[in-house]
């Protein structure tokens, strides 16, 4: 009888422990949802990550690696336009869509190959 009662004691700490990190789960979660919520409301006042389909640039200059100077005046039209960084994860994530993008308009104006030679 006594491995009974003790058996029963430790199972309802084991019980009353999990009641207790169950809540905290919880309370962490609603926290966590209330900050998602915050920084969801906020992006709206965020410029978008990228200009809608047929957005006109503005002005810019900005320097090639070659280390020459191109300027929104230096573009034909129509001109894909894109910014990247090298220590920029995300540039790393949609530099491929990019190109694949860039090939597609090169490839229906007709001049052939793309630039320094690329299909």
């Amino acid at each position: 009888m006594t491995v009974v009662i003790i058996a029963v004691a430790v199972l309802g700490v084991l019980v009353l422990v999990d009641l207790v990190l169950t809540l905290g789960v919880v309370k962490r979660l609603r926290t966590h949802a209330a900050l998602i919520e915050q920084a969801l409301s906020t992006t709206d006042s965020m410029p978008p990550i990228m200009a809608p389909r047929g957005a006109k640039v503005a002005p810019f200059e900005a320097r090639t690696v070659d280390g020459k100077t191109v300027s929104l005046s230096d573009l034909l039209d129509p001109t894909l336009v894109g910014f990247f960084s090298a220590d920029c994860p995300a540039c790393g994530e949609n530099l491929p869509a990019f190109l694949d993008r860039a090939r597609a308009l090169w490839a229906r104006s007709g001049a052939g190959r793309g630039p320094r030679g690329h299909r």
